[in-house]
């Protein structure tokens, strides 16, 4: 097993062969790679075991199917490979959340959540890893659900917050409709959160993740019982370096 460790180094192009040939100092390795510019970004897996488990509230999966909402970043990546690691069998997913036609002049859409080049880099990642891989389009639905809201909210003079939306009526909405369909057990993604369950009253409790400078629970108050009895957020117990 291995203990993953989020890391920005520099790498010589000269270097970049396959994935599992690279070495970066004793009992470490990377198993993902992405460039942006000159840099590399890369997930180093440090040797070691990955403890408590069952303490954190993940669980082996006893041939368990599991979805995993991919963006093409490293977070959900790394929450892939671990899923792998516990034993589930693991289906891709990234949401297309609008069409590139729709893109403003000047905007960079590159860089907006649900792009084309980020749904490149989701199935890149699916490839390597050898699982299979969806593109879900939830155009119509983004703009109704999260596009319309932003802007009738900011008409109000409120502030909107679009995540808060899009992780309500999508990503732990209708994710886990499809979830569902694909015969999955459980919904994964790289959220920083984490889910336990209160032996007491039988209710799934939201809480931070370990890391207070990348927490994201506040942008998941919305969901419901369901929602987290079925959705597992395999990085709320690491910091990301």
């Amino acid at each position: 097993r291995f203990i993953p460790v989020v890391s920005r180094v520099r790498i010589p192009l000269s270097l970049l062969r396959r994935c599992d040939d690279l070495r970066i100092g004793l009992g470490c390795r990377i198993f993902f790679i992405q460039i942006y510019s000159n840099t590399i970004i890369c997930v180093i897996l440090s040797s070691g075991v990955l403890c408590n488990y069952g303490k954190r509230g993940l669980r082996m999966s006893n041939g368990k199917k599991a979805l995993i909402a991919m963006s093409g970043g490293v977070d959900s990546s790394v929450a892939l490979h671990l899923m792998q690691s516990l034993g589930f069998e693991c289906v891709g997913a990234t949401m297309k959340l609008y069409d590139a036609k729709s893109v403003v002049d000047g905007q960079q859409e590159d860089s907006a959540c649900g792009s084309e080049s980020a749904t490149e880099d989701a199935a890149a990642v699916a490839a390597h890893f050898g699982i299979a891989f969806h593109v879900l389009s939830f155009c119509d639905e983004f703009r109704r659900h999260v596009i319309n809201n932003f802007v009738e909210t900011y008409q109000r003079g409120d502030t909107p917050n679009p995540c808060i939306e899009c992780n309500r009526y999508l990503k732990f909405g209708r994710l886990i409709d499809v979830m569902e369909s694909y015969g999955c057990e459980v919904l994964v993604t790289g959220h920083y959160a984490r889910i336990e369950r209160n032996e007491e009253t039988g209710r799934y409790l939201l809480k931070k993740g370990k890391d207070a400078t990348k927490d994201q629970s506040y942008v998941l108050y919305r969901m419901t019982q369901k929602e987290l009895a079925n959705t597992m957020f395999p990085l709320g117990e690491y910091t990301k370096a």
